[in-house]
C-alpha cells in the first residue's frame, strides 16, 4: 500500500464512539467501501 499500487476505498469515518451507529450502517447495507472508526474524532 505504501507504493500506491493498492488503494482502499473508505466508504464512512466514524469515531470510535460511533462503533456502534458504524456496525449498524454495515448490517444495514449503508455503506460502500471501507468503514474505518478513528480513535482521534
Amino acid at each position: 500500500m505504501a507504493s500506491g499500487a493498492i488503494t482502499p476505498v473508505i466508504g464512512e469515518t466514524f469515531a470510535l464512539t460511533d462503533a456502534r451507529a458504524a456496525h449498524v450502517a454495515m448490517l444495514a447495507r449503508q455503506t460502500t467501501g471501507k468503514v474505518v472508526l478513528d480513535p482521534t474524532r
